[in-house]
């Protein structure tokens, strides 16, 4: 397996034309909403997909790193009863503060926690079964569900947003339920003891990769929250937004590339073979940086003209943010593909040692703009410049384990 043999390109291009269609429906979106708008959804959004991504206990992460068929299907079902269980416990710890009231909210967060938890497992299930173009076109046929459903909706508000986005992610997971039966996913449980045993066997993804993804966490789904308590609405719509443009390389090819490279690498490390694994960097190490040299300049330049198709005049500042946000995406661009080392090599401890200096600089750079009431601009670039410097650092920490295998 590569990243871009003919199998690897379905999940390319299916990415790829995913993002196409998202764009599409940010332009939508843009036209027909306020930024104050956009900023409702992506804080109930924020909330579903925080509670989804920490119910698993990131056991899908073990799925594509097994030795055959059969454990990855006792891992996908160890997944899911996992995130049944834990999402409906994380629902009930909501109701009891003041996160979220029993209303129509609640119910979005709740489908959508689910629908998150569920789908990325049988996403990784796939990735294992190496059915790129599966894992393709399902992000795709959701991209086109959502902007079809959200074109049916008449209303203007945030919720119009939210509501399309949930039930795009419900049709997502039947969809994937018939694709991994299609692929010889079985949904047949055996004993609660198995269970109990697979759980604590691999009990080093709840210890230490769970809470190392507390930081990405963090920085894909908390932002749009505590901005909107230290500054405004406002301000969480131009963020969320540029964010959602400058991030399309890590979605469409770096995550793609990411994926492919963890289930690469776990095979030959299965198969002892390092000087592959090496040779598999190099070439991750290269597309990341291409990316980075022609991509984010591309994109720019996109949010500079995107004013002469489109009327942005509520939208005002959108520039200046996206500029300063570039740092903290190719950031993101080469941590998360990098870390996959310390997931591969089982040095999970180092994976959470570096997740933690990310958080701690992430709350660092929030606790100032309290402390100091430094203004938005000046704020995002203190935090995007922090977390690059941190990242490329951690990087480099994940690369000394491979220079130390034998």
């Amino acid at each position: 397996m590569r990243f871009y043999n003919t199998k690897s390109l379905y999940f390319y291009v299916g990415s790829g034309l995913a993002q196409v269609v998202t764009i599409i429906t940010t332009f939508y979106i843009i036209k027909k909403f306020t930024p104050a708008a956009f900023g409702q959804f992506s804080y109930y959004f924020s909330i579903g997909s925080i509670i989804g991504s920490f119910a698993t206990l990131k056991y899908e992460l073990s799925i594509p790193l097994s030795k055959d068929s059969q454990e990855t299907n006792d891992k996908s079902n160890l997944t899911i009863l996992v995130s049944l269980l834990f999402n409906m416990i994380f629902s009930l710890i909501g109701l009891c503060t003041p996160l979220y009231d029993f209303n129509i909210y609640f119910l979005y967060i709740f489908l959508l926690a689910n629908t998150v938890s569920i789908n990325a497992c049988f996403q990784q299930f796939l990735l294992y079964k190496e059915e790129h173009f599966l894992n393709g076109l399902n992000p795709l046929l959701f991209s086109i569900l959502n902007l079809l459903i959200l074109l049916c909706l008449t209303k203007n508000n945030g919720e119009v947003i939210l509501s399309s986005y949930v039930i795009s992610n419900i049709i997502l997971f039947i969809i994937y339920i018939i694709s991994v039966y299609q692929k010889g996913y079985s949904i047949s449980l055996k004993k609660l003891s198995f269970y109990k045993g697979l759980f604590l066997k691999h009990l080093d993804f709840p210890k230490y990769v769970l809470p190392s993804s507390v930081a990405n966490i963090l920085l894909a789904y908390c932002n749009p929250i505590f901005i909107g308590y230290l500054f405004d609405k406002n301000n969480v719509g131009l963020f969320s937004f540029s964010l959602r443009i400058l991030m399309l390389p890590s979605i469409v090819i770096g995550s793609v590339a990411s994926s492919i490279y963890r289930a690469q690498i776990a095979k030959l490390y299965f198969d002892n073979d390092y000087s592959g694994i090496k040779a598999q960097t190099r070439k991750l190490f290269l597309i990341l940086t291409l990316l980075t040299i022609f991509c984010f300049p591309i994109l720019i330049l996109v949010i500079k003209y995107i004013p002469l198709f489109i009327d942005m005049s509520k939208w005002v500042g959108i520039l200046p943010i996206a500029i300063f946000l570039i740092p903290y995406s190719v950031s993101q661009l080469f941590f998360q593909p990098f870390s996959n080392l310390a997931l591969v090599f089982k040095q999970n401890k180092i994976l959470l040692s570096q997740n933690i200096l990310q958080l701690v600089v992430t709350v660092l750079a929030y606790f100032a703009a309290f402390i100091f009431k430094i203004e938005f601009s000046l704020f995002v670039i203190v935090l995007s410049i922090s977390l690059f410097v941190v990242s490329f650092y951690s990087c480099y920490k994940f690369y000394q384990i491979l220079k130390i295998q034998k």
